[in-house]
């Protein structure tokens, strides 16, 4: 790593950028980069969840992943419903270096830094957040021995005490990366189910509308789209007043952490405001649409929540099309949602199909 002016210079810029990103997708991305294209002597970067379920084993998976020769890899981690509780995913990497990772993190899932070695090459693993039940480690891989165990105490400028600089520095890139992924989080996740919040929502929406012609068309030919899907628990008031409000907020809680399970990483997720979830299908086979809807509706309803037991939860499904005011989407699933809510609940409307049967 080189110590110089200009590169302080390029390390603060770098974080100007970062600290721009208004997403997480975006701000992973760029700082794996920064990481990687920075620090000659690491191998490869990951970022890790640790998530801890209700009555089930924790289980780490692999959120993003980079390698000095290979291609980033996001959110491509496989949903832990269809896997198990005890899914553990590695990525691409190395099976014998996540396997030493995963028995570092389960042994402790609280620590905060660790530095370890295994056979021709030293790691730090740095936790950078915790949201409700769910922890993240970024997991630093050095090439070579580095003797990164090492302090930056010393005065002297030998080349162990560089290394211990490069550390250092390292350890506040991720303190920049941690803080800004936390206002992100503030900003734009609600504070009760971790979900994306109206707020993004509405700015997702807003980029959505901007979607050029071109691109729908060349959806279309594939027979791929974009769906807005409207989720509202179902009879949510008698669980408040039955079992009371904390309660009430615990079947939210495990609701959209199911969400979280069982619709895909590419997938976005909202807590639209009360009882009321929506999810935006992206790039989806038409003919999935309703099958995919009624695959998570099925899910929630052999769920057993605690205290509640079962939820049902009704659904209505609308296409997105470029250049349609918001207000408009949204009210075409809304229109399809109470459909279903005065015919029976517990099912799942597609508002295209509904007009074209002349229910609508």
């Amino acid at each position: 790593m080189p110590h110089s002016t200009e590169f302080c210079r390029n390390v603060l810029q770098t974080t100007a950028q970062l600290t721009s990103l208004r997403d997480e997708e975006s701000l992973v991305a760029a700082f794996f980069d920064v990481v990687m294209q920075q620090f000659t002597d690491m191998e490869s970067i990951a970022l890790f969840r640790l998530e801890r379920m209700y009555d089930k084993e924790p289980a780490l998976t692999v959120e993003a992943f980079q390698h000095r020769n290979k291609i980033l890899d996001l959110a491509s981690s496989e949903s832990a419903a269809e896997t198990g509780p005890n899914h553990s995913q590695h990525n691409g990497m190395e099976k014998d270096f996540f396997d030493c990772l995963q028995q570092t993190i389960l042994k402790n899932t609280e620590l905060d830094e660790h530095i370890e070695s295994i056979p021709g090459h030293d790691f730090l693993i740095k936790k950078v957040n915790q949201d409700k039940q769910i922890s993240f480690f970024i997991v630093y891989q050095f090439a070579g021995k580095t003797n990164i165990e090492l302090h930056n105490k010393s005065a002297s400028n030998s080349p162990r005490d560089n290394c211990a600089a490069t550390i250092q520095l390292i350890r506040y890139l991720s303190d920049i990366y941690s803080n800004h992924q936390l206002l992100i989080s503030l900003n734009d996740k609600d504070s009760l189910t971790g979900l994306y919040n109206r707020k993004f929502f509405d700015r997702k929406m807003n980029q959505l509308s901007q979607v050029s012609g071109h691109q729908l068309r060349r959806q279309a030919e594939n027979n791929n789209c974009d769906y807005l899907a409207i989720l509202d628990i179902d009879h949510f008031k008698k669980i408040n007043d039955t079992y009371g409000h904390l309660s009430g907020d615990e079947v939210l809680l495990h609701f959209a952490q199911q969400m979280q399970k069982v619709f895909r990483e590419e997938d976005w997720l909202f807590r639209y405001g009360g009882e009321e979830f929506v999810v935006i299908l992206k790039c989806i086979d038409c003919s999935l649409v309703e099958s995919i809807l009624h695959r998570f509706r099925a899910h929630i309803e052999s769920y057993h929540f605690p205290k509640v037991e079962q939820v049902t939860v009704s659904i209505g499904v609308t296409r997105l099309e470029g250049g349609k005011m918001q207000s408009d989407i949204v009210e075409r699933a809304d229109h399809a949602l109470y459909y279903i809510k005065e015919h029976g609940r517990n099912n799942v409307a597609y508002y295209e199909e509904l007009v074209r049967s002349g229910l609508l």
